[in-house]
């Protein structure tokens, strides 16, 4: 049985499915190879970053912070922007989709909220401050961690993420739109003056967005004149526990 014919030539139908596995597997190679590449990069840029924001705020880094809540904003604005920096850095060096990233950023966006939800009604039981707070700032702590990546690999590739359909149809009317643009306008910002920062104040702009993210979580810190740390996570319908009567 005759399968193809080109150029003068004929193949059989077993000569035409070997030709097409070897250039299966030859794309395949070609996308791993691609994703070497763009990891070896990204990691490179991890260490160029850190060196870039040490010499900025030499002794600094690896610092165990004086209390949960500066340590929280710290280590989310140190995520953020090591991971929308080295996405950046990297992207033009075995490219890899934004699919890849949208693959851990729009779960989160989905999942986040409903989570940190849960987390403060068992809360509302158990009465474990160090688990709330672990839990609620962790999912937060991820979810603009996963976005940074997303928004800088975009930016690497010259990509306004308001051009991307994916991305803006699941933000529209979301709670978490204001913080991604907010994001996305620190970062950039960040990267716009890479090793020749003035002062902290575009790192602190992340970590601000990092309480903010929080408290519309509704999870309150409180700084005091003796540097204590007090937390409020007011009642509201959506972190109450449905009493038992009501359950369907």
């Amino acid at each position: 049985m005759l399968a193809a014919k080109s150029s003068g030539m004929v193949t059989t139908g077993s000569q035409s499915k070997c030709h097409s596995a070897k250039a299966f597997f030859s794309m395949l190679e070609d996308e791993q190879e691609n994703m070497i590449i763009n990891t070896i990069a990204h990691e490179c840029a991890h260490v160029e970053l850190n060196h870039l924001y040490d010499d900025a705020f030499p002794g600094t880094l690896l610092r165990t912070k004086a209390n949960v809540l500066d340590h929280f904003r710290t280590e989310c604005m140190l995520a953020c922007w090591n991971e929308f920096g080295a996405c950046w850095r990297s992207a033009q060096l075995g490219p890899t989709g934004q699919l890849y990233y949208e693959s851990a950023f729009l779960p989160a966006l989905e999942e986040t909220r409903p989570a940190a939800n849960a987390a403060i009604m068992e809360y509302r039981t158990h009465g474990d401050i160090g688990i709330v707070v672990n839990k609620v700032c962790g999912l937060y702590h991820n979810l603009l961690k996963y976005s940074a990546y997303h928004l800088g690999n975009l930016h690497g590739h010259g990509v306004d993420w308001r051009t991307v359909p994916s991305t803006t149809d699941p933000l529209e009317e979301h709670w978490f739109l204001p913080f991604f643009e907010c994001l996305d306008l620190a970062c950039k910002a960040t990267a716009a003056n890479l090793g020749n920062w003035p002062n902290s104040a575009p790192f602190d702009a992340l970590r601000d967005i990092a309480e903010d993210i929080v408290a519309d979580g509704g999870m309150h810190f409180e700084r005091h004149e003796d540097d204590r740390i007090s937390l409020d996570i007011p009642m509201s319908i959506d972190t109450m526990p449905v009493p038992p009567h009501l359950w369907r």
